[in-house]
């Protein structure tokens, strides 16, 4: 990346939409309204780790606990190319090892795009909003280096229950304009 398009990503990062405690009403949402998207990157080495450390992994452990763990799950240590047994999950960050496996470099967590899409989600919503439903299917792998918008749109509001409900279409994509992740969201909202 020039240092041009860095500060154009950053830019973006400044106008991240985030509404927390002023209530977004049922009332005032449309169907085909978009969602203020996010963006995301470019992916790096250190936000897939920041991510598994913050959500904990049962594989990535240390000393006596990486071995106790190893002892009962053998197939989830290969070996480095030290000859070591280390955990799978290096295809986040180990070039070798993503690889092996058929792609090009290391990539996300799928679960970080879901955290990403939760959380365009809960910024258009508000400390109000409940998020009722969360389905979101991955479709591709987001490389070290990709830059992923988190985009969203309405596209149904109903009441059920006393509830007042709106269905959004989200979805993520990248710099060459593919979707890696798409899904929906039920979020229920005050009304006035």
């Amino acid at each position: 990346y020039a240092e041009e398009e860095i500060r154009r990503i950053e830019q973006e990062y400044e106008k991240e939409v985030r509404r927390g405690a002023t209530p977004l009403f049922w009332e005032d949402v449309q169907v085909g309204e978009e969602v203020p998207s996010l963006i995301k990157g470019p992916l790096t080495i250190s936000d897939i780790i920041a991510f598994d450390m913050g959500r904990g992994s049962p594989y990535i452990r240390a000393h006596r606990r990486a071995y106790l763990y190893r002892r009962r799950h053998p197939a989830a240590y290969p070996l480095d190319e030290f000859g070591i047994p280390d955990v799978v999950e290096r295809v986040h960050w180990s070039e070798e090892l993503a690889r092996k496996t058929g792609n090009p470099a290391p990539y996300d967590y799928g679960a970080q795009r879901f955290a990403w899409l939760c959380q365009l989600m809960t910024n258009w919503m508000g400390d109000e909003g409940f998020l009722r439903r969360f389905k979101i299917e991955l479709r591709r792998f987001n490389y070290v280096g990709d830059i992923t918008w988190c985009k969203g749109k309405v596209v149904e509001k109903y009441e059920e229950e006393s509830q007042h409900l709106v269905k959004c279409e989200v979805w993520c994509q990248d710099q060459r304009d593919r979707v890696t992740a798409r899904g929906e969201t039920l979020v229920a909202l005050s009304s006035r």
